[in-house]
């Protein structure tokens, strides 16, 4: 509670130092625009915390842009009023600092997150204040009749249709993207096109940002008895073997720097406050890289890489009693001192796989033979989640892998035994 009074305090300058300035000159120098600052600080403040205006978009930039310009004007007025206030003998200069050093301080806070929206940081966590802009769908896409945001899964499925299910967390279901830019809805247009719409293939995704392994195999088992999938993706991204609560952190948080985060994130919505905590570490962190922590979250003594081994024996279970094909695609972490010393966890974790009867594919070979650094697939330098470049890719090799499987061969034999030679001759 101290905290946020605090904060409303230092605020609440920008609306109650013009008012007191403005009563307090002489009636012969009354300004008419003086009595219409403080109601001009209240809409300013309004429209701060309701955060309407779009920072990713070009006309967001103007309007901020326009604002700080507008902010400087208002110091400079403020100074004037100042000025005249000093000028009056009836004046208490002691209130005269007073009322100047809070002005000045509530001025600088909105101007310095006037500044942040108009440079925001670029990510999909939920915690950016600007994430409604920065991932629509997340916000707007609503989720389907199963609880996932793709499109309504039709139930019982339809004759003639080859279903492929998704499973991963935030990687498949597309943080920071639209829909369209998703592998999953790109891998469905690239078979349908395939095929010439002789038969119907449908791509399931059944993503959620911040599941396990263990979770996501428990949605598989939950959903796949209604929706009958063919073929079953598994996209295992390193951090899957977190537990959930977490048993293994990145850094400690004491109670004052999450509640700091409530008050100005939160509540606040601030921009200048996430972008600051974004740039420097206000908290030790006990691993020196990202590959430290997910290798503690990789051993095999350990509770979370134990979950990760006895949800692939349940899905084994479930992709025999069901006859369903699995593939595991393994992904890096985009940022540049990832390869280097990903080799051990990617060998522990193929290994893994493979001894539960699913087909692995290694994406950080793909990636690697493009020849670019893998930050280069990231939605941005502090969010490493793969960007639409990336999801175009992988999409490409997931139809070529596709098209491969026995159950696609398959399904495509029993439809027309001519056009499953063209295909395979095209791949």
């Amino acid at each position: 509670m101290i905290a946020i009074a605090t904060i409303f305090l230092l605020i609440a300058g920008l609306v109650v130092v013009p008012a007191v300035q403005a009563a307090s000159i002489p009636v012969k120098t009354k300004i008419r625009f003086a009595k219409f600052m403080p109601f001009f600080g209240v809409f300013v403040l309004l429209l701060y915390r309701s955060n309407v205006v779009n920072v990713s978009a070009w006309w967001g930039i103007v309007f901020y842009t326009a604002m700080l310009f507008l902010f400087t004007l208002w110091t400079g007025f403020g100074m004037y009023l100042s000025y005249l206030c000093y000028s009056c003998a009836k004046t208490n200069k002691f209130l005269y600092v007073l009322l100047n050093v809070w002005f000045m301080l509530s001025v600088s806070t909105v101007m310095i997150e006037t500044t942040a929206r108009i440079f925001p940081v670029y990510t999909s966590w939920a915690n950016n204040p600007g994430e409604k802009f920065f991932w629509p769908d997340r916000v707007y896409f609503p989720l389907n009749n199963f609880g996932h945001r793709d499109r309504d899964f039709i139930i019982p499925k339809p004759d003639n249709t080859y279903r492929i299910v998704l499973i991963g967390d935030s990687y498949t279901e597309g943080a920071g993207l639209s829909r369209q830019q998703t592998m999953g809805y790109l891998l469905e247009r690239q078979i349908t096109k395939l095929l010439r719409d002789t038969a119907n293939v449908e791509v399931y995704n059944l993503g959620h940002c911040g599941m396990n392994t263990k979770e996501e195999v428990d949605v598989l088992l939950h959903d796949g008895d209604k929706l009958q999938p063919d073929l079953v993706f598994l996209n295992y991204v390193m951090n899957d073997a977190e537990t959930h609560p977490l048993t293994i952190t990145p850094a400690d948080e004491p109670m004052w720097y999450k509640e700091l985060n409530r008050i100005l994130i939160t509540s606040a919505g601030s921009y200048a406050y996430y972008r600051f905590i974004k740039s420097f570490r206000l908290i030790e962190e006990h691993f020196a890289t990202t590959s430290d922590y997910l290798a503690a979250q990789h051993d095999k003594n350990k509770a979370g890489w134990q979950d990760v081994s006895a949800a692939l024996r349940r899905m084994e279970l479930w992709l025999n009693e069901h006859r369903c094909e699995g593939i595991a695609l393994i992904w890096p972490i985009f940022q540049n001192d990832w390869t280097s010393s990903a080799a051990k966890i990617n060998k522990q974790v193929e290994e893994e796989l493979k001894s539960h009867q699913l087909t692995v594919f290694d994406l950080n070979d793909l990636f690697q033979q493009t020849n670019e650094p893998l930050v280069n697939f990231a939605l941005s330098r502090v969010d490493h989640h793969p960007n639409a470049n990336a999801n175009r890719l992988v999409s490409k090799l997931m139809e070529l892998i596709v098209v491969d499987t026995k159950s696609f061969q398959s399904f495509i034999k029993s439809k027309d035994i001519g056009r499953m030679s063209m295909i395979t001759n095209r791949h």
